[in-house]
């Protein structure tokens, strides 16, 4: 089976897929009209990806202190969420 494949495949073959997945340890690209849309990836390689992402937000907080801390600035918790609502609004 192909790395690519397009949601029709998919659901036409979704019991290899899953199992090329499960047992395989291949990852697969989900297409429509030939642009990837999503992926199908071994579960350890998902919470592979979940870890890696807690320890970035991890030392983006560690970094964050550390300036609060060098600079003596600090927010509360209500300026934080003020700050990220407008930051949302902007998007």
């Amino acid at each position: 089976m192909k790395s690519n494949v397009s949601t029709v495949e998919a659901r036409n073959s979704f019991s290899e897929l899953i199992n090329n997945v499960a047992f395989g340890k291949k990852t697969f690209y989900l297409t429509r009209r030939g642009k990837k849309i999503a992926a199908v990836v071994p579960v350890e390689k998902a919470l592979m990806y979940e870890k890696l992402e807690k320890e970035h937000y991890l030392k983006l907080a560690m970094k964050a202190h550390k300036e609060a801390e060098e600079s003596g600035v600090y927010y509360t918790l209500e300026e934080i969420k003020k700050l990220v609502e407008e930051t949302s609004d902007e998007a």
